[in-house]
């Protein structure tokens, strides 16, 4: 008898032990994803160009009370799952159910990626000395991501190549010579495009050539 209850014993603490570690990940994952937002959060506030409120946007598109909105977001940035708090904190929520409160989260998460892209694209467009009043308001009036990307292509930088980084040199003009035969005098016409970031004849011929 004295071994089965050891047994009995040890099985229990087993369990014990597993359902604690299991609380102790549980709570580990919580604050990992905790201060990951809080990370996400200061970031947003330094680069806040639009001043846009995540808050006051949700109240706008979900017609939900702005100390409810608050709430959720609030449980949602400590790590708490769904279905937790559709049952043990109805009193934040007005008791909102499983299926409200996930509609609510996708929501949540649609609009702050929208507004995380809304504020990169101002950025861009503000490291280009371009961005004015009125950009600012398109921006933060956008609803989707196809709506902000419209506003962000005439300003889209094109990618780098070794072709147009040799035309940004001012290197066309001798690409031309080179393409029309004119070679056998082409070190003395590549003197004519030398500058501060084309330094010897050799550079300017090799980046005519990244033209061709």
């Amino acid at each position: 008898e004295i071994d089965d209850l050891k047994k009995q014993l040890e099985a229990e603490g087993i369990k014990f032990e597993e359902k604690k570690t299991k609380n102790e990940n549980r709570e580990i994952k919580k604050r990992e994803i905790k201060k990951e937002k809080e990370e996400k959060k200061e970031k947003a506030e330094v680069e806040n160009i639009l001043g846009i409120n995540i808050q006051k946007e949700i109240v706008k598109i979900t017609n939900i009370k702005p100390y409810i909105v608050k709430n959720i977001i609030n449980m949602i940035d400590e790590g708490n799952t769904i279905p937790f708090i559709a049952r043990y904190r109805k009193e934040k929520t007005e008791s909102m159910d499983d299926e409200k409160l996930r509609t609510f989260e996708e929501v949540l998460n649609y609009q702050t990626n929208l507004i995380e892209r809304k504020e990169e694209v101002a950025r861009i467009i503000k490291e280009q000395g371009k961005l004015d009043d009125e950009l600012k308001e398109l921006l933060k009036a956008s609803k989707t991501n196809t709506e902000v990307e419209d506003i962000y292509r005439p300003f889209k930088q094109k990618k780098k190549t070794r072709a147009t980084e040799a035309k940004r040199k001012g290197l066309d003009g001798l690409a031309d010579e080179i393409r029309l035969g004119n070679v056998e005098k082409i070190e003395e016409i590549a003197l004519k495009y030398l500058n501060e970031e084309v330094e010897s004849i050799e550079d300017a011929i090799a980046g005519a050539k990244d033209i061709l």
